[in-house]
């Protein structure tokens, strides 16, 4: 997870270095709506959750669709076959 900067602690030492209040406060402003939009494209517990319960899903379908596609070829290859060694 990111670190977790401390604003307070920030605003005084770019107000040490030579800073205004208002320029410190923009700074500071700015670090925050990077650190909200990082925040925002991070992936929860629920995401993960969710996409898990997708892919399970997924499975069982792609499970679903093999045996359907091995029950056609059986019944293309069987006649095939039975008339081939007949």
């Amino acid at each position: 997870m990111g670190q977790v900067i401390n604003t307070h602690l920030l605003f005084n030492k770019l107000k040490e270095s030579g800073f205004n209040e208002q320029q410190a406060e923009s700074v500071l402003n700015t670090i925050e709506t990077i650190q909200t939009a990082r925040l925002e494209e991070v992936a929860t517990k629920s995401d993960i959750g969710e996409v898990k319960a997708e892919l399970s899903e997924m499975k069982a379908d792609l499970k679903v669709l093999q045996w359907g596609v091995g029950i056609l070829v059986l019944s293309v290859l069987v006649p095939l076959l039975k008339g081939f060694f007949s």
